[in-house]
């Protein structure tokens, strides 16, 4: 299942440009679209998400979100959720930046 949901976010990568970041909150992942990450620091013990969007659920069920049949793309979906700035010190995470074409 993990490999499956980390293969569908770097679909997502590639296909929308957008970064996004799978945490591990209490035992159970969960994928965001961020606007802004920053890691932990010397002077700060935290990561910081902000502008994240929660599409745990889109994510998991991909293939059928990115069908031909389903007219509905990924930004439609993601309009009037709400964004949410967040601070966590777990080091459990992922940061999903860019999936590009290897080209010469």
């Amino acid at each position: 299942m993990m490999n499956e949901l980390i293969e569908n976010i770097w679909t997502l990568v590639a296909l929308t440009g957008y970064k996004f970041i799978t945490v591990n909150f209490l035992g159970t992942y969960k994928v965001f679209l961020v606007e802004n990450f920053a890691t932990k620091t010397r002077d700060n013990p935290f990561n910081e998400a902000r502008g994240a969007v929660d599409i745990t659920e889109d994510v998991k069920h991909l293939t059928f979100q990115l069908s031909e049949m389903n007219p509905v793309g990924i930004d439609t979906r993601l309009q009037g959720r709400p964004r949410k700035d967040f601070k966590f010190g777990s080091d459990d995470y992922i940061y999903f930046i860019a999936n590009k074409k290897n080209e010469f």
